[in-house]
């Protein structure tokens, strides 16, 4: 089930997973929470390599 797979990729505790799938099936609207976990699991791994590349350069924050 493609709910699944994009929630165990953007590493939602289980627990959510149920909560959200549960929540949204009721109101037939999965498409947008999906959208923002992709989006916040995006951001993520954006924000990873920022820190990688600004540890390169030797910036402190």
């Amino acid at each position: 089930m493609i709910v699944q797979k994009v929630m165990i990729l953007t590493n939602v505790s289980r627990k959510e997973q149920d909560r959200i799938g549960y929540s949204y099936r009721i109101k037939n609207n999965i498409i947008p929470v999906l959208q923002l976990k992709i989006i916040k699991a995006i951001r993520g791994i954006k924000q990873k390599e920022n820190v990688k590349q600004n540890l390169k350069k030797g910036q402190e924050f």
